[in-house]
């Protein structure tokens, strides 16, 4: 099924146009535009989800883990509005795809890995003090270099523990049994968790960036600290 993402992308813009029209000192300001916020966020990562097998390759080391986009809108969502919508986006798509999806466990396995990925952004962007004049690349790099963190660290363990269980949880993997297939997951693992923060972040802070030139004049990201705790 094609979709057109070009129209997809425009109807996003629009709204946040629309949901910021009348922006305040806070993104957080209105229920209704964090009510449409997360809707629209979770809706253009869904769209992607569902198109996974066209937007997505195999990680060369450990096929069964692939290189997809969907993550980016959520982490748009998280760097425009905040944790709230960010995380509740994330949410919807775990659901979704506990409800359509032929994967129960992957879906687990996923908003683990993203969640992880947005709670090294949230952490340190708090201890970067934004008190100070914004500057768009520390903010990118420490938030990169976060998300890969949290994520490796949360993410492998994780996944070490759970594959080599039975289904639903796992996979019945042997890993623990085998010193070299424990040794070729880590790795992979590793590698494949930080390759997808080290691209996912920098494009989303790169649509972020699109934006706040054209559209947003105030993002969560772009908040100082002690405004970002209203």
């Amino acid at each position: 099924m094609f979709i057109n993402f070009k129209l997809l992308f425009s109807e996003l813009l629009f709204m946040i146009t629309n949901s910021t029209s009348s922006y305040d000192t806070s993104p957080y300001s209105g229920r209704t535009r964090k009510i449409a916020s997360i809707a629209i966020f979770a809706a253009v990562a869904a769209v992607i989800r569902i198109q996974s097998k066209a937007l997505s390759f195999p990680f060369p080391l450990l096929p069964a883990l692939k290189f997809e986009l969907w993550e980016i809108p959520i982490v748009v969502g998280l760097l425009l509005y905040g944790p709230t919508v960010g995380f509740s986006s994330g949410s919807i798509i775990l659901i979704l795809g506990l409800i359509i999806g032929s994967n129960p466990t992957g879906q687990i396995y996923n908003f683990i890995a993203f969640s992880s990925m947005m709670l090294g952004i949230v952490i340190t962007n708090r201890l970067y003090s934004r008190n100070m004049k914004f500057n768009i690349k520390i903010s990118t790099i420490i938030s990169t270099f976060g998300g890969i963190l949290v994520r490796v660290l949360i993410q492998v363990p994780v996944m070490l523990i759970l594959l080599p269980l039975p289904p639903p949880l796992g996979f019945n993997i042997p890993l623990w049994n085998n010193s070299e297939l424990m040794f070729t997951w880590i790795t992979g693992l590793i590698i494949f968790n930080a390759i997808v923060a080290a691209y996912t972040i920098p494009i989303s802070y790169g649509i972020e960036r699109s934006l706040i030139k054209r559209l947003i004049h105030i993002t969560w990201i772009r908040l100082p600290t002690k405004h970002s705790k209203k």
